[in-house]
Parts: C-alpha cells; sequence; structure tokens
C-alpha cells in the first residue's frame, strides 16, 4: 500500500479547520459531491466559502477511525461532532490528481441505536475506534478487486447468499460502526437477513470499475464500485418499504479472490439548506456521476 500523504495532510488539514492547507491540497477542478442531498460543489473557491459561512462553524472532526486506500483512491472514516453536540460518522472518498484532492465524495452518517431482534447475531464493539490491527491478505490485483467488488455487489442486490458464501473468506467480519455492531462469518450475516423485518430494495444502475471512468449495466440500482488494489468501494442506495431512502457506502476488503472484512455506513436523504443554494449545484445521484 502507497503512503497515504495527502490525504493524512488533507485530514489533518479538515480536523484543524486550516483552510490555508486545504486550498493547497486542492486541485483547481476540485469538486465536491453530496449525493444524500443531491448537492455539487464545483471549484476550490465556492467549497472554501461554504466553510467560512457554515451556520454556528462547521463540523469538528473529533478523531479519525481510519484511512485507508491506494493511489489516487482514499477513504477517510471518522467520527464529527456539530455545534449542536450530536456525533455523527463522516465518510468521504477522496480522488486525486496529479497529487491533489479533485473529487470528494461525502457521506454523513447519524449513530443509531442496535435493533434488538438482531441481538443474538452480532458482537457489540465501538465504533469510533480503528480496526485492532490490519488484516492479512493475500495480494491482489486492482483489476481482482473491481472484478470481485462487481461481483460480490450484484450477489447483495439479489440476496443471493449462496454466492456471497463463496465470495466471502473463512474470517469475514462485518462491521456497522453507527451502531456498533459486527458480524463474524457468514452464517451470522445470512441469519440477520433471514430475519430482517421490511428489507429494503437496493438499487443498482451503474458500475464504476476504476477512477476512470463508468461502465453503464443493466442492473436496478444506482451503485459504484471503485477498484483500489486491496479495497473496493461500493456506494449504493437503499429503498425501505416505509419510503425512507438511504445511502450505503461499504467498504470491502479483499485478496485472494475473497472478501475479509466489510465495513457498512449508511446515511439518509436530507433536504439540501438553502443558506448554500447559491453555492452549489443540484444533480440527481441516482444518475449523474
Amino acid at each position: 500500500m502507497d503512503d497515504p500523504g495527502v490525504t493524512r495532510r488533507y485530514a489533518a488539514a479538515v480536523a484543524g479547520r486550516d483552510l490555508a492547507a486545504l486550498r493547497r491540497l486542492r486541485h483547481r477542478e476540485y469538486v465536491a459531491r453530496w449525493p444524500q442531498s443531491g448537492e455539487l460543489v464545483r471549484g476550490p473557491e465556492r467549497i472554501e466559502e461554504i466553510e467560512r459561512t457554515y451556520p454556528g462553524g462547521p463540523p469538528q472532526l473529533s478523531g479519525v477511525r481510519r484511512l485507508e486506500g491506494q493511489d489516487d483512491l482514499w477513504t477517510i472514516e471518522s467520527v464529527t461532532t456539530y455545534p449542536d453536540g450530536s456525533r455523527w460518522w463522516w465518510v468521504t472518498i477522496l480522488e486525486l490528481r496529479d497529487g491533489l484532492v479533485a473529487i470528494e465524495t461525502e457521506y454523513f452518517c447519524e449513530p443509531f441505536e442496535a435493533p434488538a431482534w438482531r441481538a443474538a447475531h452480532v458482537e457489540r464493539f465501538d465504533g469510533a475506534l480503528a480496526p485492532a490491527s490490519p488484516m492479512h491478505r493475500p495480494e491482489t490485483s486492482a483489476a481482482d478487486a473491481r472484478r470481485l467488488g462487481e461481483a460480490y455487489a450484484e450477489a447483495v442486490r439479489q440476496r443471493d447468499f449462496a454466492t456471497l458464501a463463496t465470495l466471502r473468506a473463512d474470517d469475514w467480519t462485518c462491521d456497522w460502526p453507527q451502531s456498533g455492531e459486527r458480524l463474524r462469518g457468514h452464517a451470522a450475516d445470512a441469519a440477520v437477513h433471514a430475519a430482517y423485518p421490511g428489507y429494503p430494495d437496493v438499487h443498482v444502475t451503474r458500475l464504476a470499475t476504476s477512477p476512470e471512468g463508468w461502465e453503464l449495466t443493466p442492473l436496478l440500482v444506482p451503485i459504484r464500485v471503485h477498484g483500489a488494489g486491496p479495497i473496493a468501494i461500493v456506494e449504493g442506495i437503499n429503498d425501505y418499504p416505509s419510503g425512507e431512502r438511504w445511502f450505503v457506502v461499504s467498504l470491502l476488503e479483499v485478496g485472494g479472490g475473497k472478501v475479509h472484512r466489510e465495513t457498512g455506513y449508511f446515511g439518509r436523504a436530507f433536504q439540501a439548506p438553502a443558506w448554500r443554494a447559491g453555492l452549489v449545484e443540484r444533480y440527481d445521484p441516482l444518475t449523474a456521476r
């Protein structure tokens, strides 16, 4: 894995609210995407104006859970605290160009209580803490990571647990940091989903197999899969029977043709606030890159 370099400096600048450092680390063609609200910010000057005028001050990065990636694709998982004292998880996907942050896709995920009905199938852990140690995984190529990510996303969409069993390593785990729940082993995941009340429709319309571009697919849900060496990043949308729409980000740590560890985040759709309307463009995250 490459040294994170600019990504570490970027996280530090966000944590320190160092706008000058952020300006230096952003590409002149920088774009920020907020899929949950359907907002797009084009240009480092506009995002800096939003950061300067954020009502009550922007949220404070209070701890980085994990920073991981390779080459020009990185993820930062962190905990943020808002001026009202609420604590949310922040997941950002950074696409680099010329050694600078060119595209930033951000998700804002509130904590939620672990439901009692799945207590028998999960372990509890502190979701704000980093994983205890990196998992040992066999070497894999970016192309293999992309293929595995695509197959995995389709099996999840189809609720094809027989195929998922073949794609998961024996040591597979899945963490949900927002609720502090961990699934250990494929059987636990299958049991949870068999008992799931009101299972959502998982939508996939497109797959991105690398940071360079999209591949159109005949699937039914908007989703992105980035191949990044030992990680595949899956972005999707869950539509629940209640009418709620949640955005989903899954970070898949892969090796030897298998998924070893999965980390999932869930963020509600929300209305774009009026105060920044003049600084953003609106876009449809279901159809636009």
